[in-house]
């Protein structure tokens, strides 16, 4: 009988759980300019009534702007558990629908000097259901469900609100399936007698969002992607070196394929603009395997030489032995 009950009893336990939201953000990136914590701010939970201003319900390829002002609007919401920073000011709250899992991108722009105003995303109708929120940008892979964007004003003292213009924009989730059509022909790395040197300049920015590591920064610029026939079994080394001293601030990622389906075997953003990015990566496998690689960086460079960088790709020759490429592989999705 006593089993029973704890049967009847764990039953009943799921059934609430499946019940609750199920709207869930399954990775996030803001921009690399996020405010610090305010010493002393503690946010609480506030609940809102679930309305918004306006409802979207986007789908990958969708965009829209709003162009508003939150100037004779209430400020009821003072903080946001997500951030320990205050937010007294005026906020619009906007209700997003999503109907199947995509990337959504969110940014601001348009306000005035005097105004600090902030963005965040919650799950629910309240402040403690907050996933992310940032200054001017931030990015979130979404399951189906309703989201709530908060446009807040940031201080203390019922700071004025002003003016702002908001984009939304939807993607697929994942590596873009046209990133490796779009790649430069395969190469054998360890063959190749020279380092290779290219541009970033008007590439297209296919991926924004990297799920290799959680909250990373957001990528705008637009990539470089090579298929890399990697020899088994050695530890392979990239490196991308930036012009000295210039603006490009470069990152790496390396993808088992191209799609929703890909997996993130490896990412680095480390380095400070101007200075090489170094990844290194495990090639375990009993045979040679074609990756995926991306060159990105953190803001689209203004020509073709503040966007040069050259790749240089070490295969090593100390055998790779001690670690399961799939297990590997496991601590990056």
């Amino acid at each position: 009988m006593l089993r029973l009950r704890i049967l009847l009893l764990f039953a009943l336990l799921l059934l609430c759980l499946s019940s609750t939201s199920s709207a869930t953000a399954l990775h996030t990136a803001g921009s690399k300019d996020t405010k610090p914590p305010v010493p002393g701010f503690v946010p609480v939970r506030t609940p809102f009534p679930c309305t918004g201003r306006q409802t979207f319900t986007p789908v990958p390829g969708w965009s829209i702007t709003v162009v508003d002002s939150t100037t004779d609007a209430a400020g009821d919401l003072p903080g946001y558990t997500c951030r320990e920073w205050p937010e007294e000011g005026p906020e619009h709250i906007y209700e997003i629908v999503v109907t199947d899992e995509l990337e959504l991108l969110v940014t601001l722009s348009g306000l005035d000097k005097e105004v600090d105003i902030d963005i965040f995303l919650m799950n629910d109708c309240d402040t403690e259901s907050c996933i992310i929120g940032d200054n001017m940008e931030l990015s979130a892979i979404l399951t189906a469900g309703t989201y709530y964007l908060s446009v807040d004003t940031y201080g203390t003292n019922s700071p004025p609100g002003g003016p702002y213009t908001l984009t939304l924009s939807a993607f697929w989730p994942g590596i873009p399936a046209n990133a490796c059509a779009d790649a430069d022909t395969t190469f054998h790395p360890c063959d190749e007698a020279e380092d290779l040197t290219d541009t970033l300049f008007n590439q297209p920015d296919l991926l924004r969002n990297y799920a290799c590591v959680d909250a990373a920064a957001l990528l705008r610029g637009g990539e470089r992607w090579y298929a890399l026939a990697a020899p088994s079994e050695r530890m392979v080394q990239l490196t991308a070196t930036p012009p000295v001293g210039g603006t490009l601030d470069l990152a790496m990622g390396l993808f088992s394929g191209c799609g929703p389906e890909s997996e993130c075997l490896a990412f680095v953003d480390e380095a400070f603009a101007g200075f090489p990015e170094v990844l290194a990566w495990p090639q375990a496998a009993a045979q040679m395997d074609t990756v995926w690689l991306a060159v990105d960086c953190f803001a689209a460079p203004a020509d073709t030489a503040s966007g040069t960088f050259t790749l240089n790709v070490d295969c090593g020759t100390v055998p790779v032995k001690t670690s399961n490429f799939g297990s590997f592989r496991a601590r990056y999705r």
